[in-house]
């Protein structure tokens, strides 16, 4: 990719398709309102990363470098109990452009 900032913008058409499966869900910078706290359970493969300043560190799309996501049997039972209650940020410009 040319520029850094582009990345939200290079995968906002797959975001749109998602949405359209993912009934009343949200796409935030990355993640997905309705699987949030199992969508947090990302982890950076190199420690020596390089994060973004301009993207919340919470979404992997804050960094620079292969991430580690997966979903396995386990992390249901980790978030079980946990409620998400409110999400708030600032969009300039449609949400799954990323830019906040």
């Amino acid at each position: 990719m040319t520029f850094e900032s582009d990345r939200l913008v290079a995968i906002s058409a797959l975001a749109k398709r998602m949405l359209r499966i993912r009934k009343n869900d949200e796409y935030i910078v990355g993640l997905f309102k309705n699987t949030l706290l199992l969508d947090l359970g990302w982890r950076v493969q190199h420690p020596s990363a390089i994060f973004n300043c301009y993207i919340p560190t919470w979404s992997w799309v804050s960094i620079q470098a292969p991430v580690w996501y997966t979903h396995n049997i386990l992390k249901p039972k980790l978030v079980r109990g946990l409620e998400l209650i409110d999400i708030a940020y600032k969009a300039d410009g449609p949400a799954h452009l990323g830019k906040i």
